[in-house]
């Protein structure tokens, strides 16, 4: 069993995933923090659960502190963001301009913060996360930050893919953003289109379709040669928009001298 957890009425439209094996279940990404997702997870399952983060960025690390069993690159960035955000950095995330629906009691723009959490065990790539009858493979998949990773079932033919994959603006326009590294990361995901029953993003919508992700790299190449064209993206200053049939990539303008 997969359940998707959706973070509704918020601009993010995080994705959480519970995978449930018959002996353990892993919460793949923890959300915003805004609210309670331990709670929702103990109402769907009594497994022992530990969390694995498909990166650091702090909208999906919001919930990890609720838990003991956190896996972990041990890059830099991961280790940095394990020490929580304070209010002041992540406060328009529970503003006005990024809700629709009220916050939960309690949760203000002064309060809202994302905890420090410890990481208790280090992952790397091709590790095997055992649930019992369930077998999760990692992959280290750097570009979107150097602590991205996606998780591989080859039995299902299932494959969570973080932020490096969504249908949506792909957001690459970060400092630690690393084009090249996405690039190869992408590739890496695109030779296993064969393989794959479905994808599971973190943002937006909880299912894509394998081919996706052949479209994304041959964009994304597309855009590396000079050959595709963006337009202003007026959200965020600085920054540029390539789009194509079911996602686009969200890059600074200067990436290429526009």
């Amino acid at each position: 069993m997969a359940i998707n957890i959706y973070e509704p009425f918020q601009w993010q439209e995080v994705i959480s995933y519970l995978i449930v094996g018959n002996k353990s279940a892993l919460l793949f990404d923890s959300g915003n923090g805004i609210g309670n997702i331990q709670a929702i997870v103990e109402q769907l399952t009594n497994k022992p659960i530990q969390v694995l983060n498909s990166h650091s960025h702090f909208d999906h690390i919001g919930g990890n502190h609720q838990y003991k069993k956190i896996l972990s690159p041990a890059t830099d960035f991961s280790i940095a963001n394990s020490k929580g955000n304070e209010s002041s950095m992540v406060k328009d995330e529970v503003s006005s301009q990024a809700l629709c629906k009220g916050l939960p009691r309690g949760v203000t723009e002064e309060n809202h913060s994302i905890k420090p959490y410890k990481i208790t065990s280090e992952v790397k790539d091709g590790d095997i996360i055992n649930l019992g009858d369930r077998s999760l493979k990692i992959m280290h998949i750097p570009g979107h930050t150097d602590d991205s990773i996606a998780l591989f079932e080859q039995e299902t033919g299932y494959l969570w893919t973080g932020d490096s994959f969504y249908e949506g603006p792909i957001w690459l326009w970060f400092p630690e953003t690393d084009l090249v590294a996405y690039e190869k990361s992408i590739a890496r995901l695109a030779g296993l289109v064969p393989q794959l029953k479905a994808l599971f993003p973190a943002h937006n919508t909880p299912y894509s379709k394998p081919s996706l992700l052949t479209d994304t790299h041959k964009a994304l190449q597309l855009i590396l040669q000079g050959k595709a064209k963006p337009r202003p993206y007026s959200t965020f200053e600085g920054t540029v928009l390539y789009e194509f049939d079911g996602f686009s990539f969200l890059m600074r303008s200067d990436e290429f001298n526009l």
